[in-house]
Parts: C-alpha cells; sequence; structure tokens
C-alpha cells in the first residue's frame, strides 16, 4: 500500500520540466539583475521593494518546507558535507536565505531585460549630479558611482565608463540616453550636458 503523500507526488510528477524552468528563470534572472541593475531605474522601486520584504519573510518557511522536505537538503548535501550538524546549523539556514532572496530579486532582474530588449530608445534626457564618489582603482567593477536624479527618482549609477576625461561634478547637469519602458529605464549613454 503506497502513502497518500507518494502518490500525490506521483500525480505532480509531470511539473518536473515546469519545475527546473523556474529554477532556470530564476538563476537568469538573478544573473541579469546582478548584471545590469546598477544602471536600470526602476519606476516601482519604492512600491516593490516595500512589498518584497514581506514576500522574503513569507518565501523563508515556504523553502525551508520545500527544500528540507523528508531531508531532501541532507540527502543532496550529504556526500559533500558529511557532519549533520553543519548542513543543519550552517548550510541549510544560509540555502534558505539564498533561495527565498534569488526568488524575490529575479522578478527585478527579469524587468531589465524586458526594457532592455522591448524598451523605446530615448535620447539626451536631462539629469542632475546629485554625489559622486571618488574614484576607488583597487576595486573590481564600478570603480566611481555618482548619484542621479532623473525622473524625479534619485539612483546610484556606474560613472567611470562614461566620462573618459573628466567625471561629472555634484551638482552638474548630464544628458542621459538608454531604453525604456513601462517598468524602467536602462541607462546606456551619459554625457556632458551641452
Amino acid at each position: 500500500m503506497t502513502s497518500p503523500t507518494s502518490a500525490l507526488l506521483r500525480q505532480f510528477a509531470g511539473l518536473r520540466p515546469l519545475l527546473i524552468g523556474g529554477v532556470l528563470a530564476t538563476f537568469v534572472g538573478v544573473l541579469i539583475f546582478i548584471a545590469f541593475s546598477a544602471n536600470f531605474i526602476f519606476f516601482f522601486s519604492a512600491q516593490y521593494w516595500s512589498v518584497a520584504r514581506w514576500a522574503y519573510l513569507i518565501l523563508l518557511p515556504v523553502v525551508a518546507i520545500a527544500v528540507g522536505y523528508k531531508g531532501r537538503f541532507h540527502q543532496l548535501f550529504g556526500y559533500r558535507y558529511p557532519t549533520r550538524w553543519v548542513r543543519s546549523i550552517f548550510l541549510f539556514p544560509l540555502f534558505v536565505l539564498s533561495v527565498a532572496a534569488m526568488l524575490v530579486v529575479a522578478p527585478v532582474g527579469w524587468l531589465t531585460a524586458t526594457t532592455w530588449v522591448s524598451g523605446v530608445e530615448r535620447f539626451d534626457i536631462d539629469a542632475i549630479v546629485v554625489a559622486i564618489e571618488a574614484p576607488r582603482f583597487q576595486v573590481k567593477g564600478c570603480r566611481q558611482r555618482a548619484t542621479l536624479s532623473i525622473f524625479s527618482i534619485t539612483h546610484s549609477v556606474c560613472v567611470k565608463d562614461y566620462f573618459q576625461a573628466q567625471p561629472p561634478l555634484k551638482g552638474q547637469a548630464v544628458l542621459v540616453s538608454g531604453q525604456e519602458s513601462h517598468f524602467g529605464f536602462l541607462i546606456q549613454h551619459i554625457a556632458p550636458s551641452k
């Protein structure tokens, strides 16, 4: 006689490709977010992140139950990390926190990709430099960031790649070009105002 749980799991075995697609979509969304979020101005950022905090708190027990169901986590990581208490105290909570965070961040990555692919090109939009950091040469990635005021939103962007000679000064007007969609604006070029 089979248990009701195993019978239920067999009924949903056809959802496995959907689950794999969801995991891949989450990973890709997070990678897009990491790569482009510095230059993406999300128009609904305040609303999304206020709801995202609650979504994250709700996702934590959901992910913990889904991953820990029938000891799946310990089966997957048991060979690599043989000490059960290390898996239970350190790896499992870290894994649950990471997966829940990825599920919250991935949609913003996909909105960024949607803006990049289907957004309308906009040129020479006025923006003001609210603040600018000093250049950092020992850092990988963005070496100089500036906070711009654009569309009545302040957003921190990487400016090192856009200004070869002289970076903008605080209070200076700049012209921003990029892709705009209903979700946001993806900055692709910043130039000094003429």
